[in-house]
Formats: structure tokens, sequence, C-alpha cells
């Protein structure tokens, strides 16, 4: 069997998932969810997709919830669970937390520029850029629009210029580089140093631009991810599929581009 890797999904703890999942639904225009939040719920997707693993990806809407949401991350980091860490551009401590979450394993963190009401290039961010590229950890960004908001702090523009600052720093931008807009992202960010991922995206670009992207973007930094359980894992495999017909670029964007990214082990 093929492994895959679904390197964009969200999943809470299960006190507190149904709650999370309500109110997420109705700030984003009520999106309906294809899991009920919880890591079982995870698990029982990916079990019917046939996907081998998910990169969970935790946000922290204020910077008190940074550690108590890592501490969630650690516990459920696993290899079929590969969870990142969350991080808030409001935390002080994030010298002692990145070299945490860098001891437990953790892989990477993820921003939201939106939820975080922040802007990717701001310099008062480079320290923590500069701990992420010494600690070789991932740097995980919402990209583009949040259809929660109105506005957009994570733009393609801001990314290139972060792109351009720290050129090690290995970057992955959900959404295509910039959900809803794709033409900002063609200009600013296919070709260069940056990952995208497929999540919650496909549906929106429709198939030429999609395939656009993949003619001008480097195929081995492409993820496969579905934003879950804002998708269903299974129609966004099999959407992806029907799209990428060559076999050795499906495999890359579907597992091996994440599995060398992540560094995991064959």
């Amino acid at each position: 069997m093929t492994e895959v890797i679904d390197c964009h999904t969200h999943i809470f703890p299960d006190h507190g998932a149904a709650r999370i999942i309500e109110a997420l639904q109705k700030e984003a225009d009520n999106v309906p969810a294809y899991t009920d939040g919880t890591r079982q719920g995870l698990l029982d997707s990916m079990k019917k997709a046939g996907i081998t693993a998910s990169v969970q990806v935790p946000v922290a809407t204020r910077p008190d919830q940074v550690e108590t949401i890592n501490n969630f991350a650690i516990k459920l980091n696993s290899p079929q669970i590969i969870s990142f860490g969350a991080i808030h551009p409001q935390y002080l401590n994030f010298t002692r937390e990145m070299d945490r979450l860098k001891t437990a394993g953790i892989k990477g963190v993820k921003f939201h520029p939106e939820y975080q009401d922040f802007f990717p290039d701001d310099p008062a961010l480079f320290p923590l850029y500069e701990q992420l590229v010494a600690l070789d950890l991932v740097a995980f960004f919402h990209a583009g629009r949040d259809i929660a908001f109105s506005g957009v702090h994570g733009t393609p523009a801001h990314f290139a210029r972060l792109i351009k600052s720290f050129p090690k720093l290995k970057l992955v931008l959900a959404h295509m580089g910039g959900f809803q807009m794709w033409d900002e992202v063609k200009e600013e960010l296919l070709g260069r140093n940056v990952y995208i991922d497929t999540s919650f995206s496909m549906d929106y670009m429709g198939k030429r631009t999609f395939n656009y992207f993949l003619e001008h973007h480097d195929c081995q930094r492409v993820l496969f991810g579905t934003d879950s359980p804002w998708t269903d894992q299974s129609a966004e495999l099999n959407q992806l599929r029907g799209i990428v017909k060559d076999e050795d670029t499906l495999s890359k964007i579907t597992f091996t581009n994440a599995k060398e990214l992540l560094g995991m082990k064959p």
C-alpha cells in the first residue's frame, strides 16, 4: 500500500473538542466539520482514506495558551499523528519553549497571522525565526485569507520578504501559498524556496490554476494537506489523484516531500 502523509490537520482535547468545533464553525460561516475534532476522529478518518500519518498543527490564539497546547502536543506526538507545537508572537519565553519542543521530538510550530494578529515579516519576530533555524524546526503558517476574517496579515508579499530575510528557514505556507490570493502567489512565491500545501484549496482555485502552480513550483516543495476536519480526507486525496496523473509527482506530494521535510526515518 502506498504511504500517504496529510501534512495539515487539526485535533483538540476530547473534553473540549465539541465546543471548539461548534465555535469555529460559527466563525467560518458554518463550514462543516468532517470529524468530531478528536484524536480518534482523525484516526478513523485516516483509516477510511488510507492515510498513513497526519501532521496536526495547533494554533495558540493567546500567549497564555502556548504551554498548555504544547503539553498536549508532546503527549499526542506519535508516528501516526505527528504533532507540531504552538507559538504566539507575543509569548515571551520562546527560547525556553522552542528548546523544550525540540528536546521532546516536535518537528515544528504553527503560526496563524489572522488569529494572532501579526505580520509574518515583522522584525520583532526575527529572534524567534533565528532560533527556529538554529534548532532546525519547521515554521508552518496559515497563508492568505481566512474565511473567518475580513483582512489579511499573511499575504504573499509579506512571506516573500520573510523568505528573503531568512533563506534557511524551513517555511511551509498552507493553502497553496495564500488562500484566495492566487495571482499574488504566482507573482511573489512560485519558484521560491518555500513549501506550499494543498489544504482547503483545490475546490477554490480550480484545476487549471492548481495545475499552473504545480508546473511553476518545484514539485518537491508541494505537500498534500487537507485541513481536516474542515475537509474530508478521502475526498481531498481522491481529488488530488484525479488531477496529478504522474505517479512520481503524486508520490512526492503525498509522501516523500513531507517525509524528507520532517526528517522521518526510512
